[in-house]
């Protein structure tokens, strides 16, 4: 079981330091001599890698855990941290496409510094996972909107397996 938890925590650092040196070599803007068109795989294939690892940790994570021995707000904590976690994830990665191709969303005003650009990024994140799609911001290249797929597709997954481990949870309670 410790094994596995390191293990776990290996494949975590080396994401976000992968992660984190993309976003800085893309923030430093051209640092990488490779085309918009690479930097756009790179920043898709890390996202993917991400989003993968936070489902099957938490897949992984229910698995293992007897439910008669877990609270429900520990549940309620650990699945907000791993959807806050994924939104965090799209919004990076959204600013990042905006970062190499200023073109990949439409003429909206994402701000005039990091901070906002990010929080209108965020903004965007929210309302694309929540599935509310106000029309704002639009995604105008093919992966802005690869992207705001794979979104769509994570926010359903995790919407659903949250919803149907309620159902199990509260059984689990109701049975003490």
């Amino acid at each position: 079981m410790e094994r596995r938890i390191l293990m776990n925590l290996i494949v975590a650092l080396f994401g976000v330091i992968i992660y984190c040196t993309l976003s800085f070599m893309v923030y430093i803007n051209k640092s990488l001599e490779a085309s918009s068109f690479l930097k756009s795989i790179g920043v898709i294939f890390i996202l993917i890698f991400q989003i993968f690892y936070f489902i099957t940790f938490s897949i992984e994570n229910i698995g293992y855990r007897k439910f008669d021995d877990s609270k429900f707000l520990n549940f309620l904590f650990r699945y907000l941290g791993i959807v806050i976690l994924i939104i965090f994830s799209f919004t990076t990665s959204f600013w990042m496409l905006y970062k190499i191709d200023i073109n990949s969303f439409n003429n909206y005003d994402f701000g005039s510094n990091v901070f906002e650009e990010l929080f209108n990024f965020f903004y965007f994140s929210c309302v694309t996972f929540s599935t509310i799609g106000y029309g704002e911001i639009l995604p105008t290249s093919i992966f802005s909107k690869l992207l705001v797929i794979i979104e769509s597709f994570t926010s359903l997954f995790t919407i659903v397996f949250i919803i149907s481990n309620f159902s199990t949870i509260r059984d689990s309670l109701n049975k003490r």
